[in-house]
């Protein structure tokens, strides 16, 4: 059989070689080499165009100009889609090659060989990291199977990628939340997950999060980012707890709580500001941004915007001070002052019209002249609150606004 290089038969040989590792392709694992048969030619086309953008954007920024003479000839790539008796003859090599691999030895012969014919950067990289989706395609609640890992670690040596941070990568995409937080600011991994309920601590932290967050009438978190709010809350205080474990509920669950806290969340701000204002005031925004993309003069909607921002704003307040209004504890209160200020910090706030412009002053004095906040006006002013709701001392608040303002903490 033809070994070319840089194609769709030879990216695929390399998951099938990886699927087979169990003596067997399962009808699942073949509908993801099929798969990628449909969508690889795309994929790269896409990554290639985006990365000939970003390249002809810097040349320009830097004055490079681009000498055709002297661009070193690329390996060419051919992906185009084969045809599924073609898929089916390469299986059929692959198993019949497997069959013949008597030990380990040969097994990394056969790799080395179907590997030597991926060259490209972006298909070395993909073939890997895609080779983890294949083989456990055919029983969705396993790993993958030992033999299979053998295989698939056989390849990322063959093609010099990273197998433990693809495998780590793999791993966390089997859950809902991060397990980096499970490691210390040490780097040690001192938690565990057990099986658990909501934890009401954890699941008001995260409420109280979000409110900072939409308070400015924007939002910009993606659902990692949300449910990543309740697992920061949990391992945070776990270790302020002096416990090793966190218990972690299904995502079922979790989904479910964050649709409810949303849901009770836009009910609030409904009954305090009436869905014809809030319906009004999107269009306003709606007009807004199409006049001023138009460069048309929209004043009269900025300033219905800007106003309706921040009573948008106030009206948040009210459900937050309500929200933390009965929490003692120490401990939550800084977790929770913590983690509102990280997720409205990781919310994208350009299109907030109320905005903080600061200018910073480095050693010497010397103006670097000014920055946009990376919190908006009104997410400032709910960070405030609670902060003057849980009344810190003047250590507490210090050592927070440090390690927040330091980046000491992760972000989310």
């Amino acid at each position: 059989m033809d070994y070319e290089t840089n194609s769709i038969p030879s990216f695929l040989r390399i998951l099938i070689f990886s699927a087979a590792g169990d003596g067997k392709l399962s009808k699942d694992e073949l509908n993801q080499v099929i798969e990628a048969n449909t969508s690889l030619e795309g994929r790269y086309e896409f990554i290639s165009g985006m990365s000939g953008i970003f390249t002809s954007i810097l040349d320009e920024a830097f004055g490079i100009e681009s000498d055709e003479e002297e661009e070193e000839e690329e390996e060419e790539v051919n992906l185009t889609e084969i045809s599924q008796d073609e898929i089916d003859d390469i299986t059929k090599d692959v198993l019949s090659k497997l069959d013949k691999c008597s030990s380990a030895a040969d097994l990394k012969a056969y790799s080395a060989l179907i590997c030597s014919r991926i060259t490209d950067d972006s298909l070395k990289s993909w073939v890997c990291k895609d080779s983890f989706y294949v083989c456990r395609a055919d029983d969705v609640d396993t790993l993958v199977e030992d033999n299979e890992l053998r295989n698939i670690k056989y390849i990322h040596k063959d093609l010099g990628e990273d197998f433990k941070e693809n495998h780590k990568d793999y791993l966390h995409s089997l859950t809902w939340y991060d397990d980096d937080y499970l490691v210390n600011d040490k780097g040690e991994a001192d938690l565990k997950v057990v099986d658990g309920d909501i934890d009401p601590d954890a699941l008001l932290i995260m409420k109280a999060a979000f409110a900072v967050t939409f308070s400015d009438w924007h939002l910009n978190i993606s659902n990692t980012q949300f449910s990543g709010t309740y697992f920061m809350a949990l391992c945070d205080l776990a270790r302020l707890n002096k416990s090793s474990e966190v218990a972690v509920p299904s995502v079922e669950v979790i989904f479910e709580n964050i649709q409810k806290s949303v849901d009770e969340i836009q009910d609030h701000m409904i009954s305090e500001l009436g869905r014809d204002k809030i319906d009004s005031s999107i269009e306003a925004s709606r007009s807004m941004w199409e006049k001023l993309n138009n460069e048309e003069e929209a004043d009269e909607e900025q300033d219905l915007v800007a106003a309706f921002e921040l009573e948008w704003g106030e009206s948040m307040n009210k459900y937050i001070k309500n929200l933390i209004k009965d929490i003692s504890d120490l401990k939550v209160q800084k977790t929770l002052f913590k983690v509102s200020y990280l997720l409205s910090q990781a919310d994208d706030d350009r299109s907030v019209l109320n905005r903080v412009v600061v200018h910073e002053i480095t050693f010497g004095e010397m103006d670097r002249g000014p920055r946009v906040d990376e919190h908006s006006i009104q997410e400032r002013a709910a960070l405030d609150l609670i902060e003057e709701t849980f009344d810190f001392d003047e250590d507490t608040s210090y050592v927070l606004h440090n390690k927040l303002s330091s980046g000491e903490f992760r972000g989310l």
